[in-house]
C-alpha cells in the first residue's frame, strides 16, 4: 500500500544509526507542524498533527525490506475554554403579500433597523422577535434561551419587568402566551440551530397603585447560552409540551400528560387512550396534570415481536369540539395524539 502524503509542514531530522546485534538499523522521524492560537484564558489548535517512525534494517551486505504500515491519526479531542459570543436580538417586520401565505414565515423575510426604533404597535399585535449568533459556523452548536422578559427602560435590571420566557419557555402566567416559532434552514439561514424566534403580544405596562396604563416604551431583553447537543441532551426545551411515559418493570405503563402540551391549552377532560374497556381513566389529576397507570397488556394495548423485544403500544388522543355552519366546520380546539 502506498501512502502519499502532501504538507508543506512536515519536517525530517538527520536519520540515527545503531547496531543491533548483526544489524544495522537506520531510523527516522517524520514530524509535521502545527498552528496554535493563543488567547487570554487558553490556547487552541485546528490542524491536525503527523508523527511517523520508520527504519531500514540491513544484514552484513545484504539488504533486507521492513514494511510499514501507515495508521490515521485519531483527531484531537476537542477543547473547551470560555469565548466570546456575540449575539442580537432583532425585531422582524415582513408581510404578507400573497393568498395562502403564513404570517409568522413571511414576518421573518426583513428585519427593522436601527434608524426604524422606536417601532409603534398596537396592543395585542403580535411582534415577531429573532435571536440570532453572530459570526459562527459551526454547524454542532445550538443558541438556547434561558429568560426573555420585558421593561420600561434600557436597563435590563429596572422594575417594571414582565416575563415572556422562562427556562426558554413561555411564561405560563401570561394570559397571552409568547408562541415560540420553529426555524427551518434556507439560503438566508444556513445554520438553524444559530437561531431562535418568537412572537409576543403587544401590551403595555401599568401603574400598580392607580391601574392607570403608562405610556412609556417597551424594551426586551434576552439571556442566552451556546449548547452542544448530545445523546442525551437535545439542548432543546421539553416546556412541558411533551407526554411523560414509563414502562414499569412490573408491567404498568404510567403516563403524565400536561396541560400545556398543545396551545391553545389541551382540555385534559378530553384526552382518552385507544381502549374502552378496563382502567384506561387518570388515577389522579388537577389543573395542570392528569396521570394515567394501567397494566401494558390493557386500555386497548398492541403488543408485537421486534427481535428480541416485546413492544406494547398504545395511543392517547383527545376529542374536539367542532363548530357547523351552512358553508363549512372549523374548530378552535388543539388536537392531541
Amino acid at each position: 500500500m502506498w501512502a502519499v502524503l502532501e504538507c508543506n509542514c512536515t519536517t525530517l531530522r538527520p536519520p540515527s544509526f545503531q547496531e543491533l546485534g548483526d544489524y544495522l538499523v537506520y531510523e527516522n522521524k517524520m514530524t509535521s507542524s502545527y498552528e496554535v492560537g493563543f488567547g487570554p484564558l487558553g490556547a487552541i489548535t485546528r490542524d491536525s498533527y503527523y508523527e511517523l517512525y520508520f527504519q531500514c534494517r540491513y544484514y552484513g551486505m545484504s539488504v533486507a525490506t521492513l514494511p510499514i504500515q501507515h495508521y490515521a491519526n485519531e483527531p484531537p479531542l476537542p477543547v473547551v475554554a470560555p469565548g466570546p459570543l456575540r449575539v442580537e436580538l432583532r425585531i422582524a417586520n415582513g408581510q404578507c403579500t400573497t393568498k395562502g401565505c403564513v404570517e409568522a414565515r413571511a414576518a421573518y423575510t426583513s428585519y427593522y433597523t436601527d434608524a426604524d426604533y422606536p417601532v409603534t404597535k398596537v396592543l395585542r399585535e403580535p411582534v415577531y422577535v429573532e435571536v440570532r449568533i453572530l459570526d459562527r459556523s459551526d454547524p454542532n452548536i445550538v443558541l438556547t434561551l434561558g429568560r426573555c422578559w420585558a421593561t420600561s427602560s434600557p436597563n435590563p435590571f429596572s422594575l417594571p419587568e414582565w416575563d415572556l420566557l422562562v427556562n426558554g419557555c413561555p411564561y405560563k402566567d401570561d394570559r397571552y402566551l409568547t408562541q415560540l416559532v420553529p426555524v427551518e434552514g434556507s439560503s438566508a439561514v444556513p445554520f438553524p440551530t444559530h437561531y431562535k424566534r418568537f412572537v409576543l403580544k403587544m401590551f403595555t405596562f401599568v401603574d400598580q397603585t392607580s391601574m392607570a396604563p403608562l405610556h412609556n416604551q417597551v424594551y426586551i431583553h434576552c439571556s442566552t447560552a451556546v449548547c452542544h447537543p448530545s445523546a442525551t441532551d437535545s439542548c432543546e426545551p421539553s416546556c412541558g409540551r411533551e407526554m411523560t411515559v414509563q414502562c414499569t418493570r412490573d408491567g404498568q405503563f404510567i403516563l403524565v400528560v400536561a396541560k400545556d402540551t398543545t396551545l391553545p391549552r389541551l382540555s385534559l377532560d378530553s384526552v382518552s387512550l385507544l381502549g374502552e374497556n378496563g382502567p384506561c381513566g387518570p388515577i389522579d389529576s388537577n389543573a395542570a396534570f392528569a396521570i394515567y397507570q394501567f397494566p401494558v397488556a390493557a386500555c386497548g394495548t398492541r403488543v408485537m415481536e421486534l427481535g428480541d423485544y416485546l413492544v406494547y403500544e398504545n395511543k392517547m388522543t383527545s376529542s374536539y369540539e367542532v363548530g357547523f355552519g351552512p358553508l363549512g366546520a372549523i374548530t378552535r380546539d388543539s388536537y392531541y395524539e
